[in-house]
């Protein structure tokens, strides 16, 4: 992909403006990040500790925590 702009901004983790920069050996990347990450990781592990829990009954075996 290429991005043709006079000046891009992005906002860092923080919340602050910064030029968006590009990444990598050939510097053609860009490197974005996505703020629900953390939220959309918390309810996987908490279906997976449900799913962990529902097997460990149909199975009669006691399985460890995630």
């Amino acid at each position: 992909m290429i991005i043709y702009s006079r000046t891009s901004l992005a906002t860092d983790t923080d919340g602050n403006l910064t030029k968006l920069t590009t990444v990598g050996p050939q510097q053609d990347k860009v490197k974005v990040y996505d703020q629900n990450s953390d939220q959309y990781q918390e309810q996987i592990l908490e279906q997976l500790r449900i799913l962990n829990f529902q097997l460990s009954i149909l199975t009669e075996n006691s399985i460890d925590e995630i």
